[in-house]
């Protein structure tokens, strides 16, 4: 991949450009480097399980969250390696729904090709309320994908093999970014600060977002709205699906609200 040197930082934007040059270096050294890139992952699973078993059950607070998931979760080390064990086909599913939203989006009217893409993500998701309603049954969730999929296969083959790595160096360079953050949220744990560590959760998600946009964009060469565009839906999709996987019963109730507690 070519690289390109760009010029010293403004002042006053010193700080956010090196972060997101740092990521972007990072993730291209992924790229290069697969086994760095395997270890990070790792560790970054092996963090999880650690902090997620050792962090308080009713930490933060979730008086105001829905009476669905007020009840606490499992705690130990076995139940969130459980949790973990999904991380990599979850990670799958993600890379899938973000080649095949990259590839839709690279051309044509954004708005236009927006309103057909989020249809992959939209059908099924009000096949989940339907399910979840009681007036579907699994089988026809299922159909519903199988419906919803069927468009996307011939793009996302058709991509060029050498594409997919840049893909998984962007998650995993996102990945490293939030293993850099977990002493932050265990320093949040050990103060009992409820505000604290939803900000840094908010910080997490922004974060994802913008370094993601930016690295989408220049691994892909799209535009940055595009390039947002296609990063948000494949998470909303892979949302949809953790929850399919639920109605299907390969996902049971508690690891599900932990997979969306994380």
């Amino acid at each position: 991949m070519p690289e390109k040197e760009t010029a010293g930082p403004r002042v006053g934007a010193a700080a956010p450009l090196d972060l997101v040059g740092s990521g972007w270096r990072l993730g291209r050294d992924m790229i290069v480097a697969p086994r760095r890139a395997l270890v990070i992952y790792l560790a970054y699973l092996a963090v999880s399980v650690a902090f997620y078993s050792w962090k308080p059950a009713d930490f933060p607070s979730v008086s105001d969250a829905p009476l669905a998931l007020r009840s606490p979760l499992p705690q130990g080390p076995v139940f969130w390696a459980k949790v973990q064990a999904w991380s990599p086909a979850l990670t799958a599913i993600w890379i899938y729904f973000l080649a095949w939203f990259v590839e839709r989006l690279k051309t044509g009217r954004l708005a236009f090709w927006l309103f057909v893409s989020a249809l992959v993500w939209v059908a099924p998701t009000v096949g989940l309320v339907l399910w979840a309603s009681k007036q579907i049954p699994t089988l026809a969730l299922g159909l519903v994908w199988l419906v919803a999929l069927a468009p996307t296969v011939p793009l996302v083959r058709a991509k060029e093999p050498g594409s997919w790595a840049p893909l998984g160096a962007l998650l995993l360079a996102i990945v490293a970014v939030n293993l850099a953050l977990c002493p932050l949220f265990a320093v949040t744990v050990l103060i009992h600060s409820d505000k604290g560590y939803e900000g840094l959760e908010m910080v997490m998600l922004f974060w994802t977002l913008g370094l993601g946009t930016y690295l989408l964009s220049r691994i892909e060469r799209l535009g940055a709205a595009r390039a947002f565009a296609a990063l948000f839906f494949s998470m909303i999709a892979q949302v949809a699906a953790v929850f399919s996987l639920h109605a299907g019963g390969l996902v049971s109730k508690e690891i599900l609200k932990a997979l969306m507690s994380i």
